[in-house]
């Protein structure tokens, strides 16, 4: 019976982190929907670092991050998350999607033989 109660309560604190984590994310994403830039950053960054090992939501979060910086004119910043989505990422549904803002990206900072790749 003691090994049950650990056991539930493990899980119980597992489950809860993942939420909190999931939450994190989703406001982030909210946060960026309304505009709220900086907001959105800050957010997302803590989803990721409370997500120490990938998850299947990893490359979603640096997508929405980057275009959060990229909309908040910090481009350099912007360009270090959608190189990692296309270098680690390049299955996942925002790799395309990547591929394209980086080109924007390189526009946006005269790079333009870069963009044109």
């Amino acid at each position: 019976m003691r090994k049950f109660i650990i056991l539930f309560i493990v899980a119980a604190v597992a489950l809860h982190s993942q939420t909190n984590s999931q939450a994190l994310l989703e406001t982030g994403i909210s946060d960026y929907n309304r505009g709220q830039y900086d907001f959105a950053v800050t957010n997302l960054k803590k989803y990721l670092d409370t997500t120490k090992e990938d998850s299947r939501y990893t490359p979603k979060a640096l997508y929405y991050l980057g275009i959060s910086f990229y909309f908040g004119n910090k481009y350099a910043q912007s360009l270090i998350y959608m190189e990692e989505i296309t270098a680690r990422y390049r299955l996942s549904e925002y790799a395309m999607d990547a591929q394209f803002w980086k080109g924007l990206i390189y526009q946006n900072m005269g790079r333009w033989n870069e963009a044109e790749d």
